[in-house]
């Protein structure tokens, strides 16, 4: 009788439930650069200085169709003093899950007066750099370098524009846009 009682209390034991399996990481796909405009074959771009501002268009897209893409440009960067770089505006384009890795067009335009163009000399001898950077997750603008690197886990991508300012009119003789 005693074995019997041991033999009962020892199958009447806690029994733990079988380990649930945890799921794949979801994995973060960086968000890339589809197109940009100016084309990239005809370098450095020529801004005349007669037009205020040029338009420059990029399109980005993400595997990840949650993923807002965010971006900023920056007009020679190097040179730019912490405020500057911190103070180019952060965009957002929103995911979206019904089409996941779908081009995601935008477009800025760079003011040929803008005073980042003078920061490293005359403007017009200079070669100049015009940036757009884009993120998928929002820029940790505390981190160096400065307004560079995204949250944790964010992945990033970017194209530089070489770019000349000139006092030639426009090659098409009139300004983009309408400007000028």
């Amino acid at each position: 009788m005693v074995a019997r009682a041991w033999l009962l209390l020892g199958l009447s034991g806690c029994l733990l439930p079988p380990p649930i399996e945890e799921g794949d990481p979801v994995e973060n796909h960086p968000p890339r650069l589809t197109t940009v405009d100016p084309p990239p074959t005809i370098l450095p771009a020529r801004l005349s200085v007669d037009c205020p501002f040029w338009p420059f268009y990029a399109g980005a897209a993400d595997p990840d169709a949650e993923d807002s893409i965010y971006w900023r440009v920056f007009i020679n960067y190097a040179t730019n003093t912490p405020q500057q770089k911190v103070a180019a505006e952060v965009r957002e384009l929103p995911g979206n899950p019904l089409q996941p890795g779908a081009d995601r067009s935008f477009n800025f335009p760079v003011e040929t007066n803008d005073i980042r163009f003078s920061a490293s000399g005359d403007p017009i001898t200079t070669m100049h750099a015009v940036e757009v950077l884009i993120a998928d997750r929002p820029f940790d603008d505390l981190r160096e370098p400065r307004a560079r690197v995204p949250e944790e886990g964010g992945l990033t991508d970017s194209f530089v524009w070489p770019v000349r300012l000139t006092t030639d009119p426009p090659d098409s003789g009139s300004c983009p846009g309408g400007g000028g």
